[in-house]
């Protein structure tokens, strides 16, 4: 019986050989194909799915040295070896993570290696009247200072080729020159390389609420009831007026990469940096200078006559007029 057996399994095995070996080639494939996955698995959760590394980051702004620019050109005097500074240079300290904290204060860090970009925004007025540098938290120049006019101007000035040895110096720490090549990749996106750094300048339209102050002065002691009004400003100054309003404005956001900006994947990590920032020249804004003025309209609401504001009442209509005798905005 037991040698019938064996015969039974042999005829067997032969007869089916072919399909004996797929299933065992299957099996084999099924085994080792788990094992080489499973590398891939971050956590093993009911479903069995597939995990992905987690991609965690944070910046915080960890200190400026301030808030407010003195509106004039950085450089004043007379000549070239007479050169005085009319304005000081501004620093942002911040700092790039990759982890983030929950509401408990746990980290939570990122499980996989990353690259990232500083980028900042700020009114095209402004941020084209800027000359910056990039330092790390040594206070070592990682790039030489940028001149935003310089390099937008290149495109057509020098053909897309900017030198950064061919900018005026604002006040910048030595560093090795860069040469750019300046590409206008659309409308709105210039990009500057030399190398792996690239600089990213983008337009880019921002609804935003601002607020304007305007001096007020009591004047009652110096006008009468034959000069009732007075054109200049005089008297004793009183608290501000203070408006605000809604303005769509346009903004640069302003990118740097280079080959060093990398966080590296499942360890803490912290990256320092300070952003240094000069105002090269003034800035041309209708609203600086400004004075708020009454006027006359006609049936289309355009602007006929204006005539200085001696008192305000709520509920009334009231106009911006620029330094350049324009009328702008219409507060109510």
């Amino acid at each position: 019986m037991k040698t019938d057996g064996f015969k039974s399994v042999t005829n067997f095995i032969k007869k089916n050989g072919f399909s004996l070996t797929c299933l065992l080639l299957a099996i084999f494939v099924l085994i080792t194909g788990s094992i080489s996955y499973s590398k891939y698995l971050s956590s093993d959760g009911n479903n069995h799915g597939v995990g992905v590394g987690t991609f965690s980051v944070s910046a915080t702004i960890d200190g400026v040295s301030a808030l407010s620019f003195t509106n004039t050109a950085f450089w004043g005097g007379s000549a070239d070896d007479d050169k005085i500074a009319m304005n000081a240079l501004r620093s942002l300290n911040f700092s790039v993570n990759n982890f983030q904290k929950d509401a408990q204060g746990n980290l939570k860090i990122a499980d996989v290696k990353l690259k990232y970009n500083l980028t900042f925004s700020a009114p095209k007025n402004f941020a084209e009247k800027l000359a910056l540098q990039v330092f790390d938290n040594q206070n070592k120049p990682l790039l030489p200072q940028i001149v935003v006019s310089d390099l937008l101007s290149s495109l057509t000035a020098n053909c897309g080729r900017y030198n950064t040895k061919d900018s005026k110096d604002y006040n910048d720490t030595a560093c090795d020159d860069l040469i750019f090549t300046v590409k206008k990749n659309s409308d709105s996106l210039y990009t500057a390389t030399s190398g792996s750094t690239v600089i990213g300048i983008e337009e880019f339209s921002k609804e935003v609420e601002q607020t304007l102050l305007l001096r007020m002065w009591d004047t009652s002691s110096l006008t009468n009831a034959e000069n009732p009004s007075i054109d200049n400003e005089a008297g004793k100054l009183q608290p501000p007026l203070t408006l605000s309003y809604v303005q769509t404005v346009k903004f640069y956001r302003i990118s740097i990469f280079m080959d060093d900006f990398v966080l590296p994947a499942g360890v803490e990590k912290t990256q320092s940096y300070v952003l240094q920032l000069a105002p090269t020249d003034r800035i041309m804004d209708d609203h600086l200078g400004g004075t708020l003025v009454g006027a006359t309209t006609d049936e289309g609401g355009n602007v006929i006559t204006t005539q200085p504001v001696t008192k305000i009442y709520g509920g009334g209509q009231y106009f911006m007029q620029s330094t350049k005798e324009t009328v702008t905005d219409k507060y109510y």
